[in-house]
């Protein structure tokens, strides 16, 4: 098989944003960049140069709708609920295939080809101690779903013999951390969170910041972000218009693309 280069990569990925930008512009979908992309549409109009990935994200509601009606003859919408810990979706062009050849889990190839992350945004405490007790129960349930889907050859001598037991209920545990971020929308809050980054813990944020949106230039291109993204991006990464150190610009996923025969 054929390397696909970064480049062709992040134009795949490029390629796919517009699509979904386009779908949820047509059916009233709100929707936000986010993260890394975010940083990178206000600090770069575009990619940050080490980057390797596109994130969206979205209030559960719209979520739901986008998840239930988008279709598109060249890319896939991948569910990752209850498998390796995704609890959120990603938009895949399938003309590609993956390795994660660093992953201490395997070498084998992933399912879906290069693509763009879609999160939901859910309703959590307004308390910051509660909200970080929800996310710790969320974090609970989903460890032990991975310790279930993966045998890691490097982990514990107690994780890889309670991996056989807890194999054939990994997914109820998935299921289990899912119910939790369905449940926790039931709140009247004013806060809001991605609890499907329970790995990452970041903070809550206000509500309000998914009420208006701004247009923002990625790529030449023009999509939708939060209107207060300064405040959402400070939140998590601080200074976010200053650059990293040298030995931290490195692409997070370290990915190896290959064109589909």
């Amino acid at each position: 098989m054929k390397e696909v280069t970064p480049e062709e990569c992040k134009q795949l990925q490029l390629n796919i944003l517009i699509n979904v930008a386009k779908f949820c512009e047509e059916n009233d979908i709100k929707y936000s960049i986010a993260y890394g992309t975010l940083i990178g549409a206000i600090r770069h109009k575009g990619f940050i140069p080490w980057d390797d990935d596109i994130d969206i994200i979205m209030m559960r509601e719209e979520y739901e709708r986008f998840v239930a009606s988008y279709n598109d003859d060249k890319y896939k919408l991948i569910r990752g609920e209850n498998m390796n810990n995704h609890l959120h979706v990603v938009v895949s062009d399938l003309s590609t295939i993956l390795r994660f050849p660093n992953s201490l889990a395997n070498t084998k190839f992933y399912k879906g080809g290069v693509w763009v992350d879609i999160f939901p945004i859910d309703k959590v405490p307004d308390a910051p101690h509660k909200y970080w007790r929800l996310l710790k129960k969320i974090w609970f349930f989903m460890r032990l779903q991975r310790m279930g889907e993966i045998k890691y050859p490097k982990s514990m001598l107690a994780v890889r013999l309670a991996h056989p037991l807890i194999w054939p209920f990994r997914n109820i545990f998935g299921a289990i951390g899912e119910k939790i971020m369905y449940h926790s929308n039931n709140r009247k809050s004013q806060t809001i969170a991605n609890l499907s980054l329970w790995y990452l813990r970041y903070p809550s944020f206000p509500l309000s910041y998914m009420n208006d949106f701004v247009d923002v230039e990625f790529e030449g291109h023009i999509f939708k972000a939060m209107k207060d993204y300064d405040g959402f991006l400070r939140g998590i990464y601080g200074d976010y218009m200053q650059l990293p150190p040298e030995d931290e610009r490195e692409p997070r996923h370290s990915y190896i693309a290959y064109w589909r025969d």
